[in-house]
């Protein structure tokens, strides 16, 4: 849009109903949201060969919003998402909203309604994100460590072979603690002062 196209348009914003102004509202504010997602992809890896790992690469054009490149080596396109949980997902502007939602705690049904998708695909969507977050966990711990154990209730279901009578109804396991075969040890630990 050249300036005085651009002129126009505000001159012609004064004279826009309630329901207009509020369609435009939400117009820039989904372009926002959709630019910032784009950017925060973009930004988030070098522009290497997916491929052969090349530095030789140029742009070649913008595809569903996304800048994309071409290998001088091996000749092969790819953009930022390529490669990563990002790739071939629709809707790439709601996926810093989810991200968010997954921040925060919310359910699988609350993060879909926040965002505004079908809860299949808003669990879909938590799968492929959580693969890529396991893979960076972090390596080590330092300071104070609190470790102990605890005792959970073994669980048979589905067994074709049961060691022991079946419980109705979740019943209780006999005993207590280590002294019984029903109760399974869990290791837990914590840094002590970290979240």
């Amino acid at each position: 849009m050249n300036a005085r196209q651009f002129k126009r348009f505000l001159e012609s914003v004064t004279k826009l109903t309630a329901g207009q102004l509020e369609q435009v509202r939400s117009a820039l504010a989904t372009e926002h949201t959709e630019r910032a997602s784009y950017q925060a992809i973009e930004a988030a890896r070098p522009c290497v060969c997916r491929r052969c790992g090349s530095e030789k690469v140029v742009r070649n054009g913008i595809q569903n919003g996304l800048q994309r490149f071409l290998c001088r080596d091996c000749g092969k396109t790819f953009n930022a998402a390529s490669g990563t949980p990002l790739s071939r997902l629709r809707d790439k502007e709601r996926f810093d909203a989810y991200a968010q939602c997954m921040q925060k705690g919310l359910t699988v049904r609350e993060a879909a309604d926040e965002v505004g998708l079908t809860l299949d695909r808003a669990f879909r969507w938590r799968h492929r994100f959580l693969s890529e977050v396991v893979a960076h966990q972090p390596k080590g711990i330092s300071g104070i460590l609190e470790v102990d154990e605890t005792y959970f209730r073994e669980s048979q279901k589905g067994s074709r072979k049961l060691t022991r009578p079946s419980r109705k109804r979740g019943g209780k396991a006999e005993g207590r603690g280590r002294k019984n075969k029903d109760w399974v040890p869990v290791l837990v630990g914590r840094a002590r002062g970290q979240a």
